[in-house]
C-alpha cells in the first residue's frame, strides 16, 4: 500500500535507517521535487559544478591544476553515486514498489557528473 509520497510501508523501508536511504536514492530529496524529478537531480550537479567553478580558476598557477580541482570532487560525487546506485538498488525497488521510480535522482546524479567532469575551462 502506497502512502502520499508513493512509497510502499514494507518492513525494512522504514525507520531512520529507510530514511536515510531514501534520503541518497532521492539525490538528497531532489526526487521529490515537482515536476520532472529527473531534471532537478541533474540541476543540483550543474549548481554544484557552477559553484566551484570560480574556485577552481581563482589563484591557481597552471590549467592542469584548475582542472583537477574542479574536477575531482565531479569524480567523487561520480564514484559516491555509482556506489549508492549500486548498493540501495533492491532497496530501492522494495522501497517505492518498482524499478527506476521517479523518486531515485541518484543516477542523475552520476549521469550529469560524467557529462560535466571533462569540460574546458
Amino acid at each position: 500500500m502506497r502512502n502520499e509520497s508513493g512509497m510502499t510501508g514494507t518492513s525494512g523501508t522504514s525507520g531512520m535507517i529507510g530514511t536515510v536511504k531514501k534520503c541518497l536514492v532521492s539525490g538528497f530529496g531532489t526526487g521529490y521535487l515537482r515536476p520532472a524529478p529527473g531534471t532537478w537531480g541533474s540541476l543540483a550537479i550543474v549548481l554544484i559544478y557552477l559553484l566551484l567553478a570560480p574556485w577552481a580558476c581563482n589563484h591557481v598557477y597552471s590549467e592542469a591544476a584548475a582542472f583537477w580541482r574542479l574536477n575531482l570532487p565531479l569524480i567523487a560525487i561520480l564514484l559516491f553515486s555509482c556506489v549508492v546506485c549500486v548498493a540501495l538498488g533492491p532497496f530501492t525497488e522494495k522501497a517505492f514498489g518498482k524499478k527506476d521510480p521517479s523518486y531515485c535522482t541518484i543516477d542523475e546524479w552520476a549521469g550529469q557528473a560524467i557529462a560535466l567532469c571533462w569540460l574546458p575551462l
